[in-house]
């Protein structure tokens, strides 16, 4: 990475900084740890850039747009990234939509990347002025239709969240609602952004007392994803503890213990290295265990959770 940010300040070939660019993105997307250092590449092309194209050139903007989502990510942990992300997201839509105008992909994914920044800082106005217009966008365009699809969503998710935060649950679940036939429409039912969507309707069910509704749209996630990584990636867990959390509130102790035992028994066989993930499962097995009044078995499950602390 360094050799290749070195590289830049002796060509002009945009093609070596689209590589640096990409590099910096796959270090953010792999291992979210690494926002910090990626923030300082970051830095050193648009520099670069703009010394080379200027501040105003679509590609230096670009740049600028990258940057500032990145630095986004970073925000939500630390709010002393907050002022220079809202600055670097600022310039970047603004500069945009000068150049390519309002509706262009790459202006609405830095705007919304902006309303993002601003529901984290509780700026819910400010977030909402600027999703209005994006949601009133049409999916009839001569962009790329997937990646038209996925800045609408991401809007609506942004606005849903924002309806949310303010308590109004009705509104989250409309703008969610929407989400899932646009993702049909683009993908399948069965792709893993529309179940995406399904989860996050869930999740409000869960939120709003709807448990059956909740309960149903999660076992067809379950049913239905096929991840790359195996029924022990992540996401997917999070939906076996989500669904189990559903079957204990509805009272369905012995099927909230199965699948999360089940889920267990999968982490060990594949090994996964995960402890906070493994540490939270072992905990809501103890969780069922007691609901169940199995206190030895729960005592078992505890013992294993206070080693691995």
């Amino acid at each position: 990475m360094t050799a290749l940010v070195k590289h830049l300040e002796h060509t002009t070939d945009s093609r070596w900084h689209w590589a640096v660019l990409e590099q910096a993105v796959g270090l953010t997307l792999f291992n979210k740890d690494e926002n910090a250092k990626v923030h300082e590449i970051f830095k050193e092309v648009i520099q670069l850039w703009t010394l080379l194209l200027g501040d105003a050139h679509f590609v230096t903007l670009e740049a600028i747009g990258a940057a500032g989502e990145n630095l986004q990510v970073l925000a939500e942990r630390d709010e002393r990234y907050m002022q220079e992300a809202e600055e670097l997201l600022l310039s970047a839509s603004n500069g945009l939509e000068t150049i390519s105008g309002p509706q262009a992909l790459k202006t609405m994914t830095a705007k919304v990347a902006l309303a993002d920044l601003y529901i984290h800082s509780n700026e819910f106005t400010k977030a909402k002025n600027i999703l209005k217009p994006i949601l009133g966008q049409s999916e009839d365009t001569s962009e790329s239709q997937e990646e038209l699809v996925r800045v609408i969503v991401d809007a609506k998710y942004a606005m849903a969240q924002t309806y949310l935060l303010e308590g109004n649950r009705r509104a989250t679940e409309a703008l969610v609602l929407e989400i899932v036939p646009i993702l049909e429409r683009a993908f399948t039912r069965g792709h893993r952004e529309t179940q995406k969507a399904i989860y996050r309707l869930a999740f409000i069910y869960t939120g709003s007392g709807e448990l059956d509704k909740a309960k149903n749209l999660l076992e067809e996630v379950v049913r239905t994803v096929r991840h790359p990584h195996g029924k022990t990636d992540p996401a997917f867990c999070r939906v076996i503890q989500k669904l189990a959390a559903v079957y204990g509130m509805l009272g369905r102790f012995e099927e909230a213990l199965g699948i999360l035992e089940e889920l267990l028994s999968r982490m060990r066989e594949d090994l996964v290295q995960d402890d906070l993930l493994r540490l939270s499962v072992i905990e809501e097995i103890a969780l069922s265990l007691n609901s169940m009044n199995k206190y030895d078995e729960e005592i078992g499950f505890r013992e294993q959770a206070l080693a691995m602390r």
